[in-house]
Protein backbone atom coordinates (compact mmCIF):
# COMPACT_ATOMS: atom_id res chain seq x y z
CA UNK A 1 0.00 0.00 0.00
CA UNK A 2 2.80 2.37 0.97
CA UNK A 3 4.71 1.41 -2.15
CA UNK A 4 1.67 2.19 -4.32
CA UNK A 5 1.16 5.60 -2.70
CA UNK A 6 4.81 6.44 -3.16
CA UNK A 7 4.65 5.48 -6.81
CA UNK A 8 1.60 7.73 -7.26
CA UNK A 9 3.40 10.65 -5.59
CA UNK A 10 6.49 10.11 -7.75
CA UNK A 11 4.32 10.08 -10.86
CA UNK A 12 2.65 13.34 -9.87
CA UNK A 13 6.00 14.95 -9.12
CA UNK A 14 7.29 13.83 -12.49
CA UNK A 15 4.29 15.40 -14.21
CA UNK A 16 4.75 18.63 -12.24
CA UNK A 17 8.44 18.75 -13.06
CA UNK A 18 7.71 18.08 -16.72
CA UNK A 19 5.07 20.81 -16.75
CA UNK A 20 7.44 23.27 -15.08
CA UNK A 21 10.15 22.49 -17.62
CA UNK A 22 7.67 22.93 -20.49
CA UNK A 23 6.57 26.32 -19.12
CA UNK A 24 10.18 27.48 -18.73
CA UNK A 25 11.05 26.33 -22.25
CA UNK A 26 7.99 28.14 -23.63
CA UNK A 27 8.93 31.33 -21.78
CA UNK A 28 12.52 31.07 -22.99
CA UNK A 29 11.36 30.69 -26.59
CA UNK A 30 8.98 33.62 -26.17
CA UNK A 31 11.70 35.86 -24.75
CA UNK A 32 14.06 34.84 -27.55
CA UNK A 33 11.41 35.64 -30.16
CA UNK A 34 10.70 39.08 -28.67
CA UNK A 35 14.29 40.07 -27.89
CA UNK A 36 16.17 38.53 -30.81
CA UNK A 37 13.91 37.55 -33.70
CA UNK A 38 11.60 40.59 -33.44
CA UNK A 39 13.98 42.92 -31.62
CA UNK A 40 14.68 45.22 -34.57
CA UNK A 41 10.97 45.53 -35.36
CA UNK A 42 10.06 46.54 -31.82
CA UNK A 43 12.96 49.00 -31.69
CA UNK A 44 11.63 50.58 -34.88
CA UNK A 45 8.14 50.82 -33.39
CA UNK A 46 9.58 52.43 -30.26
CA UNK A 47 11.48 54.98 -32.35
CA UNK A 48 8.33 55.79 -34.32
CA UNK A 49 6.56 56.64 -31.06
CA UNK A 50 8.78 59.69 -30.58
CA UNK A 51 10.20 60.35 -34.05
CA UNK A 52 8.33 61.59 -37.10
CA UNK A 53 9.38 61.88 -40.74
CA UNK A 54 8.16 65.09 -42.37
CA UNK A 55 8.28 65.85 -46.08
CA UNK A 56 10.29 68.80 -47.37
CA UNK A 57 8.75 69.88 -50.65
CA UNK A 58 11.21 70.19 -53.53
CA UNK A 59 11.15 73.42 -55.54
CA UNK A 60 9.84 72.90 -59.08
CA UNK A 61 12.22 73.24 -61.99
CA UNK A 62 12.65 76.55 -63.82
CA UNK A 63 11.48 77.21 -67.38
CA UNK A 64 13.74 79.11 -69.81
CA UNK A 65 13.35 80.47 -73.31
CA UNK A 66 15.80 79.58 -76.08
CA UNK A 67 18.07 82.46 -75.07
CA UNK A 68 18.37 81.23 -71.50
CA UNK A 69 16.06 83.85 -70.03
CA UNK A 70 13.93 82.66 -67.11
CA UNK A 71 10.22 82.53 -67.90
CA UNK A 72 8.92 80.64 -64.87
CA UNK A 73 10.65 80.58 -61.50
CA UNK A 74 10.00 79.92 -57.83
CA UNK A 75 9.37 82.41 -55.09
CA UNK A 76 8.73 81.64 -51.47
CA UNK A 77 5.39 82.19 -49.81
CA UNK A 78 3.80 81.12 -46.53
CA UNK A 79 1.30 78.34 -45.87
CA UNK A 80 -0.64 78.08 -42.63
CA UNK A 81 -0.87 74.42 -41.68
CA UNK A 82 -2.47 72.28 -38.99
CA UNK A 83 -0.71 69.46 -37.12
CA UNK A 84 -3.60 67.60 -35.49
CA UNK A 85 -1.29 65.61 -33.20
CA UNK A 86 -0.23 68.83 -31.46
CA UNK A 87 -3.70 70.36 -31.21
CA UNK A 88 -5.52 70.10 -27.90
CA UNK A 89 -8.97 71.54 -28.58
CA UNK A 90 -9.33 71.22 -32.36
CA UNK A 91 -12.73 72.92 -32.47
CA UNK A 92 -11.44 75.94 -30.55
CA UNK A 93 -8.35 76.18 -32.77
CA UNK A 94 -10.41 76.13 -35.98
CA UNK A 95 -12.83 78.73 -34.63
CA UNK A 96 -9.97 81.06 -33.70
CA UNK A 97 -8.09 80.46 -36.96
CA UNK A 98 -11.23 81.32 -38.92
CA UNK A 99 -11.80 84.47 -36.88
CA UNK A 100 -8.29 85.89 -37.29
CA UNK A 101 -7.67 84.79 -40.89
CA UNK A 102 -11.03 85.64 -42.43
CA UNK A 103 -11.40 82.15 -43.93
CA UNK A 104 -14.86 80.62 -43.50
CA UNK A 105 -14.90 77.95 -40.81
CA UNK A 106 -16.75 75.36 -42.99
CA UNK A 107 -13.94 75.59 -45.56
CA UNK A 108 -11.36 74.83 -42.88
CA UNK A 109 -13.31 71.79 -41.66
CA UNK A 110 -13.71 70.60 -45.25
CA UNK A 111 -9.93 70.72 -45.69
CA UNK A 112 -9.45 68.61 -42.56
CA UNK A 113 -12.00 66.04 -43.74
CA UNK A 114 -10.17 65.68 -47.06
CA UNK A 115 -7.05 64.59 -45.14
CA UNK A 116 -8.69 62.44 -42.46
CA UNK A 117 -6.95 59.27 -43.67
CA UNK A 118 -3.47 60.76 -43.26
CA UNK A 119 -1.33 60.42 -40.08
CA UNK A 120 -2.11 63.08 -37.49
CA UNK A 121 1.53 64.20 -37.33
CA UNK A 122 1.51 65.21 -41.02
CA UNK A 123 0.77 68.93 -41.52
CA UNK A 124 -2.43 69.81 -43.39
CA UNK A 125 -2.26 73.04 -45.38
CA UNK A 126 -5.25 75.08 -44.22
CA UNK A 127 -4.41 78.38 -45.95
CA UNK A 128 -2.15 78.25 -49.00
CA UNK A 129 -0.13 81.37 -49.91
CA UNK A 130 -1.33 83.21 -46.83
CA UNK A 131 -1.23 86.99 -46.81
CA UNK A 132 1.16 88.95 -44.62
CA UNK A 133 -1.76 89.94 -42.41
CA UNK A 134 -2.87 86.33 -41.95
CA UNK A 135 0.65 85.18 -41.08
CA UNK A 136 1.10 88.04 -38.61
CA UNK A 137 -2.25 87.27 -36.96
CA UNK A 138 -1.36 83.59 -36.49
CA UNK A 139 2.11 84.33 -35.12
CA UNK A 140 0.68 86.88 -32.70
CA UNK A 141 -1.77 84.29 -31.31
CA UNK A 142 0.45 81.22 -31.60
CA UNK A 143 0.20 80.42 -27.88
CA UNK A 144 -3.57 80.12 -28.32
CA UNK A 145 -3.15 78.06 -31.49
CA UNK A 146 -1.19 74.90 -30.63
CA UNK A 147 -0.71 72.79 -33.73
CA UNK A 148 -1.16 75.74 -36.12
CA UNK A 149 2.17 76.41 -37.86
CA UNK A 150 3.45 78.76 -40.55
CA UNK A 151 5.54 77.07 -43.24
CA UNK A 152 7.71 78.75 -45.88
CA UNK A 153 7.19 76.98 -49.22
CA UNK A 154 8.23 77.55 -52.84
CA UNK A 155 5.50 78.80 -55.21
CA UNK A 156 5.45 79.48 -58.95
CA UNK A 157 6.05 82.94 -60.39
CA UNK A 158 5.38 83.60 -64.08
CA UNK A 159 7.47 86.55 -65.26
CA UNK A 160 5.29 87.15 -68.32
CA UNK A 161 2.17 87.56 -66.21
CA UNK A 162 -0.93 86.56 -68.14
CA UNK A 163 0.97 86.45 -71.44
CA UNK A 164 1.05 82.84 -72.73
CA UNK A 165 -0.71 81.69 -69.56
CA UNK A 166 -2.51 78.99 -71.56
CA UNK A 167 0.89 77.70 -72.75
CA UNK A 168 2.62 77.56 -69.36
CA UNK A 169 -0.48 76.36 -67.53
CA UNK A 170 -0.62 76.39 -63.76
CA UNK A 171 -0.01 74.17 -60.72
CA UNK A 172 -2.27 73.11 -57.87
CA UNK A 173 -2.74 70.47 -55.18
CA UNK A 174 -3.21 67.00 -56.61
CA UNK A 175 -6.82 65.81 -56.59
CA UNK A 176 -8.17 62.42 -55.56
CA UNK A 177 -8.94 61.68 -59.21
CA UNK A 178 -5.39 62.49 -60.31
CA UNK A 179 -3.82 60.28 -57.64
CA UNK A 180 -5.33 57.23 -59.36
CA UNK A 181 -4.03 58.25 -62.81
CA UNK A 182 -0.93 56.58 -64.28
CA UNK A 183 0.99 59.82 -64.84
CA UNK A 184 0.70 60.71 -61.14
CA UNK A 185 1.44 57.22 -59.80
CA UNK A 186 3.44 57.43 -56.58
CA UNK A 187 2.62 61.11 -56.02
CA UNK A 188 1.53 61.64 -52.40
CA UNK A 189 -1.63 63.39 -51.29
CA UNK A 190 -1.14 67.12 -50.85
CA UNK A 191 1.58 67.37 -53.51
CA UNK A 192 1.61 70.33 -55.90
CA UNK A 193 1.43 69.17 -59.52
CA UNK A 194 0.98 70.69 -62.97
CA UNK A 195 -2.69 71.00 -63.87
CA UNK A 196 -2.53 72.30 -67.45
CA UNK A 197 -0.07 73.35 -70.17
CA UNK A 198 3.68 72.79 -69.92
CA UNK A 199 3.40 72.48 -66.15
CA UNK A 200 1.28 69.36 -66.65
CA UNK A 201 3.03 67.94 -69.71
CA UNK A 202 6.45 68.01 -68.01
CA UNK A 203 5.20 67.62 -64.46
CA UNK A 204 7.39 64.66 -63.50
CA UNK A 205 10.55 66.40 -64.72
CA UNK A 206 9.62 69.69 -63.04
CA UNK A 207 8.56 68.25 -59.68
CA UNK A 208 11.97 67.12 -58.53
CA UNK A 209 12.39 64.84 -55.52
CA UNK A 210 11.03 65.79 -52.10
CA UNK A 211 13.33 65.58 -49.11
CA UNK A 212 12.56 64.43 -45.58
CA UNK A 213 13.22 65.68 -42.08
CA UNK A 214 13.20 63.59 -38.91
CA UNK A 215 11.82 65.36 -35.87
CA UNK A 216 11.56 64.25 -32.25
CA UNK A 217 8.21 64.71 -30.53
CA UNK A 218 7.11 64.27 -26.93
Amino acid sequence: MVSGDRHSVDTRLAFLQGGAVAVLVTLAIGFWFLQIAQGSRFRELADNNHQRTLTLRAARGLLFDRDGQILVENRYSFDISLVREQTGDLTRSIELLSAISGVDEPLLWQTIEEHNDEPEYRPIVMIREATTEQVAAVLARRIELPGIVVEEVPTRHYRTGTLAAHLFGYVGEITETQISEVQFRGTPSGAIVGQTGIEQAYNRELMGTDGTRRVVVN
